[in-house]
């Protein structure tokens, strides 16, 4: 009896056993078909490249294994939304025969010499291909004869679209609204609000990376998301719950908490998105600034007055 009580217990323990390493192995070799190309290494020298020579990787001096993946996850966002077709890729950073392939057809699809190397002439297609979902550059009539920018967003609360509190100071334009009577401090955002928008959802207005989530007494929880793509920084404040953490990185329309009113908003207002833009990276002195509403790199996110800012419907 005592044998076999030993013997069932030894099968018991083998067969955890080999569970727990499919387990760890299926952990390890679990693919990674992102198209989040922005989280990775952009390519940058004029000498990048990388290939697969039939037997293994063959990069440049200059170019890091992100960079591959770079390479991999920006032919994946192609596949996804530039009607390349070709099969996902593993974006693991080893150039293999998989990648060479779906390269191949990057580059019969752009009219590239299609030999599947990921070389300059590559980089620049993808980056070029990659820009038009980046921001538009227009020349426009305007007094200092400036550049004007479109920057493509999100509109960032879910079936709310109501407008209650407007961005900047008395200047006798319809849009402003005084922060601070006393002081004149800016209103450096607009408040988005109507009637049952409690935990409405709070949309990321664009690609980018989370670079401040946190809790003040006057912000209540915040998130601050970097867009590298058109080099601006977006503020979300008074948020009931967060979904994200400072170093994720988020997809346009990825639902990064819900609408609240926490922070000062609890007692001084309705519940309310406080959304605002920033020119650039927002740097925590930038964001001490900023929530003061003293910031010069602040811009209105309000498209009626701001024709560089466009929401997608």
């Amino acid at each position: 009896m005592k044998n076999q009580i030993v013997k069932s217990l030894s099968i018991t323990l083998a067969i955890i056993a080999v569970f727990s390493v499919l387990s760890i192995s299926f952990t390890a070799t679990a693919a990674n078909y992102t198209t989040n190309y922005r989280q990775y290494d952009t390519p940058e020298n004029s000498g990048d490249y990388a290939y697969w020579n039939g037997s293994k990787v063959v990069r440049s001096s200059t170019t890091n294994v992100n960079e591959v993946k770079w390479m991999q996850a920006a032919l994946n966002y192609c596949i996804a939304n530039k009607g390349l077709s070709a099969s996902k890729l593993d974006v693991d950073g080893s150039f293999g025969k998989a990648t060479k392939a779906t390269t191949t057809a990057f580059q019969k699809k752009y009219n590239l010499s299609a030999d599947g190397k990921f070389g300059p002439g590559t980089i620049k297609k993808m980056k070029d291909v990659l820009n038009t979902t980046n921001p538009n550059s227009v020349s426009a009539n305007t007094s200092n004869n400036s550049k004007i920018t479109t920057y493509k967003l999100v509109w960032p609360v879910k079936d709310v679209t109501t407008i209650s509190g407007m961005y900047g100071k008395d200047g006798g334009s319809t849009h402003y609204r005084p922060l601070n009577t006393t002081n004149q401090r800016i209103h450096s955002g607009i408040d988005i609000s109507a009637k049952g928008c409690a935990g409405k959802s709070i949309l990321a207005v664009a690609d980018g990376e989370v670079l401040f989530q946190d809790y003040t007494g006057a912000r209540g929880n915040y998130v601050i998301i970097y867009h590298k793509n058109y080099n601006i920084s977006s503020l979300y404040e008074h948020l009931n719950k967060v979904y994200v953490k400072k170093g994720d990185f988020v997809s346009a329309s990825k639902v990064i908490g819900t609408l609240g009113k926490t922070g000062a908003a609890s007692y001084k207002y309705t519940d309310h998105l406080h959304f605002g833009l920033m020119y650039g990276k927002a740097t925590s002195v930038d964001y001490d600034i900023w929530k003061v509403g003293q910031s010069t790199k602040s811009f209105s996110p309000d498209a009626r007055y701001n024709k560089s800012v466009v929401y997608s419907k």
